[in-house]
């Protein structure tokens, strides 16, 4: 077809799963929230009855959302999505660092695919293993877009 696009449509029967940086999430979030803010000024002059609004700039778009693991379902998928994720912070710092900019992690939620920067991750680790590794948690993930 020319000078149009093809849209894949997937079967309702057919589980879909988010990803986050390539990993695959164990359960897909229940919800997302894309925040985005513009600022107005107020233009205040004589010989006008009220103020004109004018464009100040943009905020920053942020992403939220809670990503729930749980090893009974897949074993080893606690440790190993809080690594995933935790790569892409800045490392602790180092004798002789340089400044090196944060990775971009993608994320993927059906039609919303948006590269970003992790800028908070909270982990609410809820059960361990008798040697006291994690085997359930619940992360609260924000992301900034790239625009």
């Amino acid at each position: 077809m020319k000078g149009g696009f093809i849209m894949e449509l997937v079967p309702r029967h057919k589980p879909v799963k988010a990803k986050l940086g390539g990993l695959e999430f164990l359960y897909n979030p229940t919800s997302f929230h894309d925040s985005h803010t513009v600022t107005y000024n107020d233009l205040k002059t004589a010989g006008i009855s009220y103020p004109i609004m004018t464009y100040g700039g943009g905020e920053r778009r942020n992403i939220t959302f809670e990503v729930y693991l749980n090893d009974k379902v897949k074993p080893g998928i606690t440790k190993k999505f809080i690594n995933h994720l935790q790569s892409y912070l800045p490392p602790a710092r180092k004798e002789g660092y340089q400044f090196v900019s944060p990775k971009p992690i993608t994320f993927a939620f059906g039609w919303f695919v948006k590269d970003c920067y992790l800028t908070n991750l909270e982990i609410d680790y809820t059960a361990f293993s008798p040697d006291l590794q994690p085997i359930e948690a619940t992360l609260q993930v924000t992301l900034a877009v790239i625009q």
